[in-house]
């Protein structure tokens, strides 16, 4: 279900969607992200989206191996050595690190193994080298008893064969590609990586390292969604800065939707009279959200075209990041196929003043993480406005939201602190 498209400019945003309600239309609104099957022992698979189960297809260990340096041996002729009355054992052979022995152990035989070797056939323990005093190259003393199955790591110990290792939907790890190589995994499916454009509008932006000349800003909501982006494991480009024109913001949607999986344009998305955004986007396919009841970040869109999405993010930085954060990843990771219940840690705290909100509007206030003389979590207060100030989220550490049924929170509060995920 869409809402009903209304021209907002120099009118203002007479109703807005709840946050909720706008990722789940966002979420329904879009089939998921097709899977590709890729080769993983020459790639990363850091970030990667898994679409299948994965069972492991070997052992891992594949065998019993020695956890020390020393000597394999039977438990029980060790049973009655001590400092003071050692036993006295026949080495009957040495191996290296993925040898097999060719013998195998036989009372009051040792065979010498080092860390990570094949336990020898008919040996259930290894006593560690510190233990034993070698006084030939064929005998060996005993100084202290080992139970069975001591020191040695049991085939399977990690991984049994068959075992499931990971389940779909599931976001991998850099870590994760050790197991599955050790596991016999070499191909595994996984959502292909969303291409998303980056469409930065306004006639007084210029590049960052430019010399400013008078009315002009530097333009940051690109190179931010752009790290937000990778961070997310996506590959974005930045396409490009364009004016307010109708012909020219119309044209780049038109050339860029068919390069991209989704598409990000970063300004003319609220109230002003040059912003096009949702006028074109309307024309050209189906507005499916525009105007959300929180703050900041109230201007973000969400639209359909030819089976690609589009965002609108407002222009002002700290507002672009938060509806990014907290509207458009939600939504991003879903099409995914990544449905995580909530990944963000959360830090319980308490507010460090009094703060004031709106009722009818989920507000996400910037904080601070310090500790009180008891070491438990304050929270403090950066800002719930000031959208344009790109500062109160580098001076932050996460945010708390306070929801649309509250007017505030007092100073003392219990809150939950969501950190940025980056």
């Amino acid at each position: 279900m869409l809402m009903k498209f209304k021209d907002v400019r120099e009118k203002g945003f007479r109703e807005r969607i709840k946050l909720s309600n706008a990722i789940k239309l966002g979420e329904i609104s879009f089939e998921i992200h097709p899977l590709e099957r890729i080769n993983i022992t020459n790639n990363t698979i850091n970030k990667r989206i898994l679409r299948e189960n994965i069972y492991s297809q070997r052992d891992i260990p594949p065998f019993d191996r020695s956890a020390v340096d020393g000597y394999a041996v039977k438990a029980e002729n060790t049973y009655a050595a001590s400092e003071n009355s050692p036993v006295r054992l026949k080495i009957i052979e040495e191996i290296q690190i993925g040898q097999i022995a060719n013998n195998a152990i036989s009372d009051n035989a040792a065979i010498q193994i080092p860390t990570g070797g094949v336990v020898p056939k008919g040996a259930n323990s290894i006593i560690m080298v510190e233990d034993t005093s070698r006084i030939s190259d064929t005998e060996l003393l005993i100084f202290d008893k080992v139970h069975p199955n001591r020191n040695i790591s049991k085939k399977g110990e990690d991984y049994l064969k068959n075992k499931l290792l990971f389940k779909p939907n599931y976001k991998l790890r850099s870590v994760d590609r050790s197991i599955l190589l050790a596991s016999g995994i070499t191909e595994i499916n996984v959502t292909k990586k969303l291409n998303i454009g980056i469409i930065i509008l306004g006639d007084e932006l210029i590049e960052p390292w430019i010399f400013l000349e008078p009315g002009k800003i530097p333009e940051v909501n690109s190179i931010s969604l752009f790290d937000l982006c990778m961070n997310e494991g996506w590959n974005p480009k930045i396409i490009g800065i364009f004016n307010d024109n109708y012909e020219i913001i119309t044209q780049t949607i038109k050339e860029s939707i068919k390069k991209y999986d989704i598409i990000f344009v970063s300004g003319s998305t609220s109230v002003g009279k040059k912003d096009f955004i949702p006028i074109i986007l309307n024309d050209l396919g189906n507005i499916i959200f525009h105007g959300v009841a929180m703050r900041p970040g109230s201007p973000v869109l969400c639209a359909k075209l030819s089976n690609k999405i589009i965002f609108g993010l407002p222009g002002f930085p700290t507002a672009c990041i938060i509806a990014f954060l907290f509207i458009i990843r939600p939504i991003l990771n879903y099409y995914s196929g990544f449905n995580p219940n909530d990944d963000l840690i959360k830090i319980p705290a308490k507010i460090s003043r009094n703060v004031g909100s709106k009722l009818g509007t989920i507000d996400f206030l910037r904080v601070k993480l310090t500790k009180d003389t008891n070491d438990h979590y304050l929270a403090v207060p950066i800002q719930i406005s000031g959208s344009g100030r790109l500062s109160n989220i580098t001076e932050s550490d996460g945010i708390i939201r306070i929801y649309e049924n509250s007017e505030g929170l007092k100073e003392g509060d219990n809150v939950l602190v969501e950190l940025y995920p980056f």
